[in-house]
């Protein structure tokens, strides 16, 4: 986890710390070892107020469904379109602030809800442009009472779409299964799975007694026409006994965002799931990301909402 002080919100943010500037792509999750304080709050975005916290994460072992070999799907061209998307991305942003809610429950074996609660909080990401990497920190100050360990568990939420850089593509074995729609958008139905032979440079658990890097796979759907990641599942290759995570699953939706001051759209996390099985505990976390604002040190700009996407029935 990043040691970094909470910040008020839409306030002049300093540099990252040096630690944190070392830290460059790991996406990190602190490996809580209590259970999670409660805390309770509202949800900011009233149409998925009522979603329920149901232990369903992606099967990314089984075939997706209406995937079409027609039109043919050409890996590198859409490889291609996708790290200059994201590498755009990159470029477009330095840093931006979000509304975040996060809800979660925590069961045990029998499914026996040992906790559960909510909150919200001023959500402020930071990118760094490293010597080979970006590095992105994140920060979160709450907005009403103190915060959750939920918000420090669930950390690289908005670079995780970064594997799909130029020069972390070749990390991964991938291939394309087809077309398919995404909220009624062509897609590329792209699969991925780290590299036996090289370094997971992509993800690890960062705890007191040190970072466990992890191997994941997973699925990403991507603009036909854009090359913008729409939707991303992914998991773990293989449980870490060491912080004593045996399975994590990782759903994230995203929406175009308008920033209005420099005219360009950038997609960024919407919604986001994860599913964490602890052994003796699961705990299901919701993220849900509004009221976008692309932050500089001479400027705060307010910018639209994004789109809420329906997904897609399956």
């Amino acid at each position: 986890m990043l040691n970094t002080p909470h910040l008020p919100y839409r306030s002049r943010l300093p540099r990252p710390s040096r630690r944190a500037a070392s830290v460059a792509l790991l996406c990190t999750l602190w490996a809580a070892s209590c259970p999670p304080t409660q805390a309770q709050s509202s949800d900011p975005d009233k149409k998925l107020k009522n979603r329920s916290l149901v232990w369903n994460p992606p099967n990314l072992d089984s075939p997706v469904p209406n995937v079409s070999s027609t039109p043919p799907c050409d890996l590198s061209a859409v490889l291609a379109q996708a790290a200059e998307r994201t590498s755009a991305m990159i470029s477009n942003l330095q840093n931006f602030t979000a509304e975040e809610n996060i809800s979660y429950q925590s069961s045990d074996r029998q499914n026996f809800i040992q906790d559960a609660g909510s909150s919200s909080y001023d959500y402020v990401v930071i990118f760094q442009h490293g010597s080979n990497e970006p590095i992105v920190d994140e920060r979160r100050t709450p907005r009403h009472g103190t915060p959750s360990p939920m918000a420090a568990q669930s950390r690289g939420l908005p670079e995780i779409v970064l594997l799909f850089l130029p020069n972390l593509q070749t990390d991964y074995e991938m291939k394309c299964d087809g077309q398919l729609a995404w909220d009624g958008q062509p897609a590329w139905l792209v699969e991925f799975q780290q590299r036996p032979d090289h370094p997971s440079r992509t993800f690890a658990f960062r705890t007191p007694n040190g970072v466990y890097s992890a191997q994941l796979k997973g699925r990403a759907w991507i603009a036909a026409d854009s090359g913008e990641i729409l939707h991303l599942e992914t998991g773990l290759m293989h449980g870490i006994p060491a912080v004593k995570v045996y399975r994590m699953y990782l759903s994230i939706t995203y929406a175009p965002v308008r920033f209005q001051a420099r005219d360009v759209r950038v997609w960024l996390p919407h919604i986001a799931d994860v599913y964490y099985d602890y052994g003796e505990l699961r705990t299901i976390v919701y993220h849900t990301f509004s009221d976008f604002l692309l932050f500089s040190v001479d400027t705060d700009q307010k910018i639209e909402k994004p789109k809420s996407p329906n997904p897609p029935s399956s």
